[in-house]
């Protein structure tokens, strides 16, 4: 034909050439390529990968919340905020009143009989003491008894403790008084030297500080009936001898505790 030519290559084959009139023919053909991944996977994984990225994409953006859950949420959170206020009020309420209405408790009278110091075989110290505090107990509220229990005094005069003593439970009518007797008794108690021998040497000069500390519980009675307890102290602090000496009669404080 006149439009082709030949060309004899080393191993004797003719190769074609295209005259400029005619275009080269492309191969088509395309690779496609697989990989270990492609080959293994089989439908029943695709849909299975397909429901745990749902599950996925559900946990990390989890649906809004609907308009009636933030109503409900708003509710219950102003409930329970009216609740606590509520009872705050209440108890603030009646920790007042109790307060206003404590007994009042006066430091009436100190009566030391005797301190003595000994020496012991081992050079420790020996304290012996006998002393006699009164106090006296009113109940201001004019309209209910009160009721006293697990009622008890500690009595100490600087660093030295000279003792505690239990009184029995007792009820006090409306503006009834009642005298309270605190007696301690100390016989060769062991005790620091220098401690002992201020005590006895403010003794002898009638300038004995006493620090008196009562505490219990105190219960209303409201017709007839007595009502949960309360636990208060008593604190009668640094009564000096020289003002009761004098006549002076000091008022203790008193205040509700939260433990007895």
């Amino acid at each position: 034909m006149a439009g082709l030519a030949t060309n004899n290559s080393e191993g004797g084959q003719a190769q074609p050439y295209m005259t400029s009139g005619n275009r080269p023919q492309r191969n088509l053909s395309r690779r496609v390529s697989f990989n270990e991944s492609t080959l293994k996977q089989s439908p029943q994984s695709s849909v299975l990968s397909s429901v745990q990225s749902d599950i996925e994409g559900q946990r990390n953006n989890p649906p809004p919340r609907t308009p009636r859950c933030n109503i409900c949420c708003a509710w219950a959170s102003i409930i329970i905020g009216t609740l606590v206020v509520i009872i705050f009020v209440v108890g603030a309420i009646f920790f007042s009143f109790f307060q206003s209405n404590m007994p009042d408790f006066h430091f009436q009278g100190l009566n030391v009989t005797k301190i003595d110091i000994a020496t012991a075989p081992n050079s420790d110290t020996l304290l012996t003491a006998d002393i006699s505090v009164s106090l006296n107990a009113t109940n201001k509220n004019g309209k209910w008894p009160v009721y006293y229990s697990s009622f008890s005094a500690d009595l100490s005069s600087g660093d030295v403790y000279l003792g505690k003593v239990n009184f029995p439970d007792m009820e006090q009518k409306p503006h009834d008084s009642t005298e309270l007797k605190v007696h301690t008794l100390l016989k060769n108690v062991t005790t620091n030297e220098a401690d002992a021998k201020d005590l006895k040497k403010k003794y002898q000069n009638r300038q004995l500080l006493i620090n008196l500390i009562l505490g219990g519980n105190v219960h209303y009675v409201m017709n007839g009936h007595k009502m949960v307890g309360f636990p208060f102290k008593v604190l009668c602090q640094n009564i000096y001898q020289g003002l009761l000496d004098d006549g002076e009669v000091p008022k203790c404080q008193v205040k509700m505790t939260p433990v007895s």
